[in-house]
């Protein structure tokens, strides 16, 4: 699978805290406070605990 065209910042240490507005089945929106662990110019992966559990998206 061939990498990202454009250059991604990927970090494991001193991740930067976001605010994430996720949307679920029935179009269910819920903001969440989660971490940016990679990101190009306009999006984010980001993980957040949910039910206990270390969340990724």
């Amino acid at each position: 699978m061939p990498g990202p065209a454009e250059s991604v910042h990927w970090t494991t240490e001193e991740a930067p805290a976001v605010w994430v507005d996720l949307t679920y089945p029935g179009d269910v929106v819920q903001t969440v406070k989660g971490f940016a662990m990679a990101w190009p110019k306009e999006l984010a992966q980001v993980q957040w605990v949910e039910f206990s559990m270390v969340r990724e998206a």
